[in-house]
């Protein structure tokens, strides 16, 4: 009879002309179960596709469908290796002894590895190369000519000449990890090591299919009258020892073994064998609700720095060097793996630990200074590496990217979060920059407030550009106030310190009087030193106090000048200056064409009074 499996249920249904798996009959009459009750799928619920590692060779194994299996009931299967390119080498020249168990039972049909590898190429040239693009191109080929399991065998050194073999069983159209078994095989060499455990996973994998044939393993102790019952193992499925000797795999029931007191043993690679008093007799013992605990998985942290700080789910774990790995006992499942050292960026590493599994990661640490030139430089990537290993003015330097969409999409939402990362790190000009998208209501809810808040912090830090924002929010009387006298102070303090706008912005307010006893004078001072920092505004500025005379006396040829310097640099308001000096013949004769040039310059690029002349 051929069983087609229903993975994503508990119990199979058989196909041979609308007839029914009906359990066997043993010798002694009685009904023995088919041995997948009770069995449960592995992770269902929450378990999904680990990325293998990019270093890792993926290969495609053509195989034959079975014999007298060209109709439709089979289960179409792919079987992949994964591991160093030694290792799946290995594992495929093993495949057959795998191959050879699994046929004959007539379960499945094996995909040819033509069709599957068009589509996983063509997939590749789309997303390209790495250990998840890897993963979902083998997803994608799986779903695209029908494939209904990946079945991937891969394989890990557990001691000398030992080795753990596992077998993982994939449903490509839900990304879900359905089945797994780690089975342990002894060999002077993994190829040896699988040929002689690859017919164990086999004959789990058809348990798990409903193959109860393949649930029990032959077993030295002869007929009694003791029976055993095993249900609701996890994980399952485990091998049964009795006294030593082994019975095959479980959940399962077991006929015809001695009557009286025994030994119980389950056993699974990477738990805690599990051992039990029973008194077998013709009354079934059944045994349920059994949990095996789980070893802890061995990982070992080699690294390129001279001393680093291995900490492992937020945990510091120890350390790691050159010359030294750190070797720690972690508890299996999901881990996030971290390893700093000062001046280096920070190595992260997420895993998915097997129970008793040993493992080795290699930690990269690069120089942080190597980082902030080439995100200085403007390597997004780097920046992120920096910003990552806490280099608080990369952060603020990739914000800068994504909020002026330099070398990376324009995404105001992103620049919000690095910007707010670096303020809290103390960066004032992530401060300040944060502070501009409150104003402005960009990546967040726009908060004159908040803004001055944050350009006080930044201006406090010593940020001279933000003393001179933080003025001109107290002169417009933004997010507060009109305060006139505190905008003069903080201009000061910021044109003292070497920022031009703010002299140019102090220059106004002595114009007009404004927090300040007026003076012209100053103004031009003022003016003049934010002129001489190449500010064009300001000079736009003094070139009108020479023009008219006020604080400095009258100098057309020099107001031209400033004028002509504002207007090439694109002050629009310096060209119309300009414009009406060439009309009117003030530093020089009168040109009318030049003026009219001039003023559509002006009202092209935006300076409205230009417009009318």
């Amino acid at each position: 009879m051929k069983h087609s499996p229903k993975w994503t249920r508990r119990e199979l249904a058989a196909k041979n002309g609308g007839e029914s798996c009906q359990p066997e009959v043993s010798s002694a009459g009685s009904a023995q179960p088919i041995g997948i009750r009770g069995m449960k799928m592995l992770r269902n619920d929450s378990h999904r596709l680990k990325a293998l590692l990019v270093s890792s060779l993926v290969l495609f194994l053509w195989m034959p469908a079975a014999a007298g299996a060209e109709d439709d009931d089979g289960v179409r299967v792919f079987l992949i290796f994964s591991g160093s390119d030694k290792d799946a080498k290995a594992l495929e020249q093993s495949a057959p002894r795998f191959r050879s168990v699994v046929l004959k039972e007539g379960l499945v049909k094996f995909a040819g590895s033509k069709e599957m590898e068009a589509v996983y190429s063509q997939c590749n040239s789309e997303v390209g190369v790495g250990a998840t693009s890897e993963r979902e191109c083998q997803l994608r080929a799986a779903n695209r000519i029908a494939i209904d399991q990946l079945l991937e065998l891969s394989a890990m050194e557990s001691g000398k000449n030992a080795f753990d073999l596992q077998l993982q069983v994939w449903a490509p159209d839900s990304n879900e990890l359905v089945f797994e078994i780690v089975v342990e095989s002894e060999g002077k060499s993994l190829k040896v090591a699988a040929k002689e455990g690859f017919p164990k996973l086999a004959a789990a994998y058809l348990c798990w299919s409903g193959v109860g044939s393949a649930c029990n393993g032959p077993s030295d102790l002869g007929n009694g009258t003791g029976r055993l019952e095993i249900l609701d193992v996890t994980p399952s499925p485990v091998t049964v020892l009795l006294d030593g000797t082994e019975l095959g795999l479980a959940p399962n029931q077991f006929l015809d073994l001695p009557a009286g007191p025994a030994e119980l043993t389950l056993k699974l690679p990477g738990y805690s064998p599990y051992v039990v008093a029973v008194d077998l007799s013709a009354t079934t013992t059944t045994l349920s609700g059994i949990v095996l605990a789980p070893l802890p998985a061995v990982l070992s942290i080699q690294c390129n720095v001279a001393a680093a700080e291995v900490v492992v789910n937020g945990e510091v774990r120890g350390t790691c060097s050159k010359d030294a790995a750190a070797s720690l006992e972690v508890e299996s499942g999901a881990v996030l793996v971290e390893v700093r050292s000062a001046g280096f960026s920070t190595f992260s590493e997420r895993l998915e630990l097997m129970p008793g599994a040993r493992s080795t990661l290699e930690a990269d640490l690069k120089d942080v200074s190597e980082l902030e030139k080439a995100c200085e430089a403007g390597d997004p990537a780097r920046c992120w590496e920096a910003c990552e290993s806490g280099h608080m003015p990369s952060c603020t330097t990739l914000g800068f990217m994504y909020s002026n969409g330099d070398g990376v999409p324009l995404d105001d939402d992103k620049a919000f979060t690095l910007y707010t990362m670096a303020c809290n790190g103390n960066s004032s000009a992530g401060c300040y920059n944060l502070a501009f998208l409150y104003k402005k209501g960009r990546g967040a809810t726009k908060n004159a407030t908040k803004a001055r808040s944050l350009y006080q912090a930044a201006c406090d830090d010593g940020l001279m550009t933000a003393c001179r924002s933080l003025g001109f929010m107290l002169q417009k009387g933004e997010g507060g106030s009109e305060d006139n006298e505190g905008a003069a102070a903080l201009y000061k303090t910021a044109c003292d310190g070497g920022e031009a706008a703010a002299c140019n912005n102090l220059g106004y307010l002595y114009r007009e009087g404004l927090g300040v006893k007026e003076d012209i004078g100053e103004a031009a001072v003022l003016y003049e030193k934010s002129c001489g920092a190449n500010l064009q505004a300001a000079c736009n500025n003094l070139a009108f106090l020479y023009q008219q005379g006020q604080g400095v006396g009258v100098d057309y040829k020099k107001a031209r000048t400033l004028y002509q310097g504002a207007c090439d640099d694109g002050v629009m308001a310096a060209c119309s200056s300009l414009a009406f000096m060439h009309k009117n013949a003030q530093g020089g004769s009168e040109d009318t064409d030049a003026a009219k040039k001039l003023f559509k310059k002006a009202c092209d690029g935006g300076y409205v009074k230009a417009c009318s002349y």
